[in-house]
């Protein structure tokens, strides 16, 4: 916790204010998720295969636990920059990885870049490792404005981008910001407060962690004067020359 202290310290407690979220809250996050490490990036292939589902026809909806609202293909489309996904909803059947050969029938380079961007929403990116799809979720909601490439290179937009999210998961669950954190892990890792985490000790890592980080914070304060006024430095004495 003091690396990720002494590297992003100042990016973080600039990232929760004014927000009630504490800072080393958002510092155990980034240890949990990243370690520290902003070129952090981690591929689900099942949310690849889900999000093709939908680009493709196959599948009304993309949707996952705490989810905004359920991802359509308008949004999508409306994600995506024109005529980059609809090569996709000419292919009926399609399993392959990001960057395959095209199906017959669809067009090369379009495939392609409609399979990127689809990529780029089934990864997890950055110091909080925030997954791509929530920009299609959250777009248009209390300001969100982020992009993959905001995740992937600005450690500021990276943190605040997760702060948002906090706010949100806090709104939907009726959860405390500043006083419930083991609710609020639970939402990042399952998207919901009393969600089954993949790894057991995910919370109780989170805890010690964000505990860790507030001692270090609490020992490189200044110390208090306990409100009095310190006495004034005597006059130097002058010189007569």
């Amino acid at each position: 916790m003091a690396s990720i202290r002494a590297r992003w310290g100042v990016e973080l407690a600039a990232a929760v204010h004014p927000s009630s979220l504490p800072e080393a809250f958002l510092a155990a996050v980034v240890a949990n998720e990243s370690g520290g490490h902003m070129e952090a990036t981690r591929f689900e292939p099942g949310v690849f295969t889900r999000l093709v589902n939908v680009a493709a026809g196959r599948q009304v909806a993309f949707s996952a636990p705490g989810i905004r609202r359920p991802l359509t293909l308008a949004d999508l489309l409306a994600y995506a920059s024109p005529g980059e996904l609809q090569p996709l909803q000419r292919v009926a059947e399609y399993d392959g990885p990001p960057f395959a050969p095209a199906p017959p029938g669809a067009p090369a380079r379009g495939l392609q870049w409609g399979l990127k961007r689809l990529s780029d929403l089934s990864t997890s990116w950055g110091l909080t490792q925030l997954m791509g799809w929530h920009l299609v979720e959250m777009a248009g909601y209390a300001g969100w404005r982020w992009t993959v490439t905001d995740l992937q290179t600005s450690a500021a937009a990276n943190l605040r981008a997760a702060v948002a999210l906090f706010t949100y998961f806090a709104s939907r669950y009726q959860l405390d910001l500043a006083t419930e954190p083991a609710f609020l892990l639970h939402c990042w890792n399952t998207g919901s407060p009393d969600g089954a985490t993949f790894d057991t000790e995910y919370v109780g890592n989170g805890l010690a962690r964000m505990a860790a980080y507030a001692s270090l914070s609490a020992a490189a304060a200044p110390p208090s004067t306990g409100g009095a006024v310190p006495p004034a430095a005597p006059p130097a004495e002058s010189s007569s020359g």
